[in-house]
């Protein structure tokens, strides 16, 4: 795989799956967590947070 970046544990990470099978685009949507960007239609007015949702080796916090 292409390293494009590196996760929070500083893992390899590539592009993003497009998907919704990495959960590496994970965002907080109008207050609710876990919200899978690349499966989310985008409307006006709507609030996305990032950086507050992250995996680890355990899984998702």
């Amino acid at each position: 795989m292409r390293q494009l970046s590196r996760n929070d544990n500083q893992q390899i990470a590539g592009s993003y799956c497009g998907m919704g099978v990495c959960h590496c685009c994970l965002v907080k949507i109008d207050g609710r967590h876990k919200r899978r960007a690349c499966q989310t239609v985008v409307r006006p007015g709507m609030k996305v947070e990032t950086a507050s949702n992250r995996l680890n080796t355990e899984g998702l916090q």
